[in-house]
């Protein structure tokens, strides 16, 4: 029954893209909606955030399942502050919407302000963006190639939260946070 209800919420939020209704993410309360319009009544109880409006406690990342395990804070205002600066990071027109997209996709994900839900949250932002910024096949497609070639995408997704990494990506989106 969850997976049927959390399939319809999930196509029922795509479909709205398709039909020009794109997100509006501007407070830590338009992600949290975002997030709960894709899960309601998906995710168990024992993952849903605990916090005002993400997670509070600390949470062991596996991005791949590579084994590559990252522990992730449980401090719910230092994560709560890090997400306004994400706000401020996609709210900037000064920065080319491809890197900013990109940037704030990763970001997002090394975040991982939720227990579980955080890329498909993350590739909904990003696909509602490029939907908007270039086309819907664009957009609507883009989601299903990162699941489509999981392995290069984990790859890629753990190259850019490397601290050590100081690629482009990181470089956009460090000079919110440092």
């Amino acid at each position: 029954m969850y997976r049927y209800q959390g399939t319809f919420y999930l196509v029922k939020s795509y479909f709205r893209l398709l039909n020009g209704d794109f997100p509006r993410i501007e407070t830590i309360i338009d992600i949290r909606k975002i997030y709960d319009q894709l899960y309601r009544d998906f995710i168990l109880e024992d993952n849903r955030p605990d916090g005002a409006f993400f997670r509070s406690r600390q949470l062991e990342v596996d991005f791949g399942g590579q084994g590559v395990k990252m522990t992730l804070p449980a401090d719910e205002d230092d994560l709560e502050n890090k997400i306004d600066h994400w706000l401020d990071f996609i709210s900037d027109k000064n920065i080319p919407y491809l890197i900013k997209g990109s940037a704030a996709f990763g970001t997002f994900m090394d975040l991982s302000p939720f227990y579980q839900g955080n890329g498909l949250t993350a590739r909904y932002i990003f696909s509602a963006y490029l939907t908007r910024k270039l086309d819907p096949l664009t957009g609507l497609n883009f989601s299903r190639q990162l699941l489509k070639n999981h392995e290069s995408y984990s790859n890629s997704l753990q190259e850019f939260i490397d601290r050590r990494n100081f690629a482009e990506g990181s470089f956009w989106s460090d000079r919110y946070y440092l």
